[in-house]
């Protein structure tokens, strides 16, 4: 095989690996979520454009922000495990759909995003665009399923 295929290969894996761990709005969430400056779009263009191969003086530009903006949103984005670094430059996950041009409508998704009232899509081959609900009651049980049993110490003394 030759070098390029497998480099392809292993972006097609990097990124499946990715919506079925971390989930396509979690990623959205924390690209276009409380941006004090900048549009959404071009965080998600920036996102998108982090091959590997671009320096970040470009994706500065892409984002439509200063350099030192730029790297400490970089930064951020390592941190938070969505991007990887290869030498000097960024790798994103996987690419991000545009948001929906209407910047409220990006606002509310982020909003319903870190509410909780959403979640991934269960099937890692799409992209999932709108939200699915999330039922409530069946989150609490299975926390409460998933709660050790806190048992009477004294019982086992007996």
């Amino acid at each position: 095989m030759s070098e390029k295929i497998l480099i392809e290969q292993n972006k097609v894996i990097i990124a499946l690996l990715a919506r079925s761990t971390i989930g396509v709005d979690y990623i959205s969430s924390i690209v276009c979520g409380n941006k004090k400056k900048g549009v959404p779009e071009d965080y998600v263009k920036a996102y998108n454009a982090l091959d590997g191969t671009k320096p970040g003086t470009e994706i500065a530009k892409i984002m439509k922000a200063t350099q030192q903006n730029a790297s400490a949103v970089l930064q951020t984005w390592e941190e938070k495990g969505i991007v990887y670094k290869i030498g000097n430059n960024y790798v994103s996950l996987l690419k991000l759909p545009l948001p929906r041009s209407s910047k409220s409508a990006a606002k509310k998704r982020t909003a319903k995003i870190k509410a909780g009232r959403t979640k991934a899509t269960s099937n890692p081959m799409l992209i999932q665009h709108d939200l699915i609900p999330v039922n409530e009651s069946k989150i609490e049980a299975a926390k409460n399923e998933a709660k050790p049993d806190q048992g009477d110490s004294s019982q086992d003394q007996g």
